[in-house]
């Protein structure tokens, strides 16, 4: 018998508003190497890519405005009241263990891998072992634990 643990809501406003409360005054690129590392595991390259800056560039416009601001025009931004309520807390991180076995499912493809843990992030991602391989599953993707009872 399994036991299944799934993933926790996490989406991207809520990482933008944990890395500029736990970082007030922050610039924009800061805030988006934080959410490279969140999406793919690692940090980014700039030598390789530089469209990494622009990525989740639309959440710095006016639509978000009332969760965070750019203070007068100087490249820091700073929460606004309404982005407190969707600061993470320490909960968020994944209950797995090192050496853990469990099923993680992509989202893109809905296929479910059997994998190993290597380690987690505070943002809800998990490097594992697939197939020999190492492998990141971010945020979005689906996890359970196994478990033989």
């Amino acid at each position: 018998m399994k036991k299944y643990k799934d993933r926790i809501k996490i989406k991207i406003v809520n990482i933008i508003a944990t890395i500029i409360d736990e970082n007030p005054g922050c610039r924009r690129i800061f805030v988006t190497s934080k959410l490279y590392f969140a999406y793919y595991g690692c940090k980014p390259n700039v030598e390789v890519d530089s469209r990494w800056m622009h990525l989740w560039k639309g959440y710095f416009g006016d639509t978000f405005s009332h969760l965070w601001k750019e203070y007068y025009n100087t490249g820091k931004w700073y929460l606004e009241s309404q982005g407190s309520e969707l600061v993470l807390d320490e909960s968020v991180e994944l209950s797995f263990e090192e050496g853990d076995l469990i099923e993680c499912r992509e989202w893109a493809s809905g296929k479910w891998n059997i994998c190993l843990v290597i380690t987690t992030n505070k943002w809800g991602g998990v490097w594992v072992v697939c197939d020999g391989k190492p492998k990141y599953y971010n945020f979005r993707s689906r996890f359970r634990l196994i478990k033989d009872l």
